[in-house]
């Protein structure tokens, strides 16, 4: 995936991110389905 290079502000700093991972918590989260209903509180 890509997306545009952002400026960091003052006080901040850009970091590169090179991969990333992604549990099936995540997807029931995302989904928003009966696990996460059951599971996660708002």
């Amino acid at each position: 995936m890509s997306v545009p290079k952002p400026t960091p502000g003052p006080g901040e700093v850009l970091i590169a991110v090179r991969h990333a991972g992604v549990c099936g918590t995540d997807v029931h989260i995302a989904d928003w389905d009966a696990w996460a209903e059951g599971r996660i509180k708002p």
